[in-house]
């Protein structure tokens, strides 16, 4: 998934819509730019404007994309120039619940209308079971206090897995700070890290 294909393009449409934008400005992606230009002709109180990037402007490579990212949920932890000390913790499965946002089956196309495509519900709760899965996986906390919730809370921050002991049930979390987690709700998406 990009942010101008799929679920991303999706979102933008949704913060479009949400935002009642009156001007939406892309840059350097003449693709998205026909796609925005052709979805919202009908909306004649928004302008999709094309801007091109600056001659200097070099695009990075997923690899150096991978690095900016590793390196910047290492400073979420461990600060600019490691002056924060995170927390590490041992919790029982029990302790805690794991979603994800989105997905979930989808009706396979034969047993679609001719034409329609499957699509997945992007804010549906999907539980998921804790194992070895999600080593390495960086989840969000939730502030919510029951599951229906977490579609509208706000998150407080994000811990990062960095052992699962399927025999005992337990998990070992980083976090960036000591104490108990504000909830026991987490959320699991695509985001992983090996610490180093």
């Amino acid at each position: 998934m990009g942010w101008i294909e799929g679920v991303g393009y999706e979102l933008l449409l949704h913060a479009i819509d949400t935002f009642n934008a009156s001007v939406v400005l892309v840059l350097g992606q003449e693709k998205l730019y026909s796609m925005l230009k052709d979805v919202l002709k009908n909306k004649h109180n928004v302008d999709v404007v094309k801007l091109q990037k600056s001659g200097g402007v070099v695009s990075r490579n997923a690899k150096v994309r991978q690095k900016a990212r590793s390196y910047r949920i290492r400073e979420y932890f461990y600060g600019l120039a490691n002056d924060l000390s995170p927390h590490s913790n041992i919790v029982n499965f029990s302790d805690l619940s794991v979603y994800r946002i989105g997905g979930g089956p989808q009706a396979p196309r034969s047993a679609l209308p001719i034409g329609a495509e499957p699509a997945a519900d992007p804010t549906r709760l999907v539980p998921v079971n804790i194992n070895r899965d999600l080593l390495h996986v960086v989840l969000a906390v939730s502030f919510a206090k029951e599951p229906d919730q977490i579609i509208s809370s706000n998150v407080a921050g994000f811990i990062y897995i960095t052992d699962i002991d399927i025999q005992r049930k337990k998990i070992t979390y980083l976090a960036p700070s000591a104490g108990e987690l504000p909830s026991r709700l987490l959320i699991v998406g695509t985001l992983t890290w090996l610490e180093t």
